[in-house]
């Protein structure tokens, strides 16, 4: 047993074979839980092992149930407890996932109640879905948790906090899997996410043009398993030679997830499709200070664009432009994205 742990508090970690019947159980419970909670879901959705075929997993049905909107988080959470069937407990890692629970250890059922678009929600859709359209993937994730079962006695923090590389290395994974062209919307889409960064965007002019131009260039954004944008790069063709960033924006929520860097790397296809040899970007210069741009330079520096030359007077003299360029790395002629 691991030092510290309190075998008092031991729950044992069971890992089994897929069970073929777990669909089914599903299917069960969210055909109780609609009616329990009707009028106030959107969707209910089996996530976790146990909703990827033939993965092992710890025989505990997992459930993410959508509601219409945060408002109904309360009644649902009423109606839930008036049933005496579950365990309550609270947002616990603040994250808008309100979580019930019944069994204990590796068996039972666990539930979460959401508004839409939670990213905690999303980011299981996205792992979920992961695995069952990559089966060498879910070979690999079912390999690691029997490892870590045979390697703790019953640590359910090691456990847990180790296989955390494997599931954010699977999300960028997917989320750089789910970026796409954009046709309608684009102005939705650019106004939805900077509005969400002021730090960035503040300047409500600018923010405005930014949005209109949206509304004509290319687009390229990641789009979550509900349809909902998540990151977007409006990019512009310069020269027979460049194509540039126009505007890169990811959700708050989503920041730290590697949809930047996925959407740079979309741009450099689309660059490489148009016949362009470099691609530009254009931010904030280091002539003015500022928290939120050096972490836009430090991040266009890592993903291989150095700077060229600066524009003091291009946004006015409060605002001067640094204009940083890397060559385009996709095979000259490439024409994924090329059709945005």
């Amino acid at each position: 047993m691991a030092e510290g742990l309190d075998p008092r508090k031991r729950r044992t970690i069971e890992v089994v074979d897929y069970d073929p019947a777990w669909p089914a159980l599903f299917d069960e419970i969210r055909a109780g839980l609609e009616q329990l909670l009707e009028g106030l879901v959107l969707e209910i959705h089996h996530i976790g092992s146990t909703a990827v075929p033939g993965l092992c997993a710890k025989p505990k049905i997992d459930i993410d149930i959508v509601l219409h909107s945060a408002a109904a988080i309360p009644e649902a959470i009423e109606r839930m407890q008036a049933t005496g069937d579950y365990i309550y407990h609270g947002d616990k890692y603040r994250d808008g996932m309100w979580t019930f629970t019944t069994g204990r250890g590796s068996r039972g059922l666990r539930l979460y109640l959401c508004a839409p678009s939670t990213a905690t929600h999303l980011r299981r859709l996205l792992f979920r879905d992961h695995l069952r359209c990559h089966p060498e993937a879910a070979v690999a994730y079912g390999a690691l948790k029997r490892k870590l079962v045979s390697e703790t006695a019953d640590d359910w923090d090691y456990y847990t906090g180790s296989k955390g590389p494997f599931v954010a290395g699977t999300e960028r994974r997917a989320l750089a899997e789910r970026i796409e062209s954009v046709i309608s919307g684009r102005d939705e889409i650019c106004r939805a996410i900077v509005e969400d960064l002021p730090e960035w965007f503040g300047i409500p002019a600018a923010r405005e043009a930014y949005i209109t131009a949206a509304t004509a260039l290319p687009m390229l954004a990641c789009i979550a398993p509900d349809g909902s944008a998540l990151g977007f790069a409006s990019v512009q063709v310069l020269t027979a030679a460049a194509a540039e960033i126009h505007v890169l924006g990811v959700r708050r929520d989503w920041h730290r997830c590697g949809i930047d860097r996925a959407l740079v790397d979309a741009a450099d296809r689309f660059a490489a499709g148009q016949g362009c040899r470099y691609l530009t970007v254009k931010t904030l210069s280091p002539a003015r200070p500022g928290p939120a741009y050096e972490a836009t330079r430090r991040f266009y520096d890592a993903v291989g664009f150095v700077p060229i030359e600066e524009l003091p007077m291009l946004w006015g003299p409060d605002n001067p432009c640094l204009l940083m360029l890397r060559p385009v790395r996709s095979p000259a002629g490439s024409q994924e994205q090329s059709d945005v």
